[in-house]
């Protein structure tokens, strides 16, 4: 078995795809992993879309300059940003931190990381997704 980092060292673009067909359920599988991926402040500002229809495929290859290995695939993982949801999410975390600290942390330090976790989550987070991102 290969390990990551020899994987990785031997990578390549595949810009041509076989009539192979894969198994959309370890597709599906694979999107689900991809979504508990870690990122800053855990806000997962994204979404995944399986597209195995083949005129949306072919949509998206006009969408990708036809290039041949959009033309050729017959299945596409798209990957779309959604900064639009960052209040929603802060405000998840937000509840998710607090129940963390009243679960995890002694009674005489909950009131300030819970004020942090606040301030965190309600007011720096939406600043910098509203002014800068």
């Amino acid at each position: 078995m290969k390990t990551f980092e020899e994987i990785v060292d031997y990578r390549r673009s595949v810009r041509h795809y076989q009539n192979v067909e894969i198994d959309t359920e370890k597709v599906k599988h694979c999107i689900e992993l991809a979504t508990l991926s870690p990122n800053s402040s855990n806000m997962q500002l994204w979404e995944f879309y399986h597209i195995t229809e083949p005129e949306i495929l072919k949509k998206l290859a006009v969408a990708c300059l036809s290039q041949e290995a959009a033309t050729t695939a017959k299945q596409m993982v798209v990957f779309v940003t959604r900064q639009d949801l960052h209040r929603k999410r802060a405000k998840k975390m937000a509840e998710l931190e607090t129940q963390n600290v009243l679960k995890n942390t002694p009674p005489e330090k909950q009131e300030k990381r819970i004020k942090r976790w606040q301030m965190y989550y309600g007011k720096v987070m939406p600043f910098l997704y509203s002014k800068f991102l």
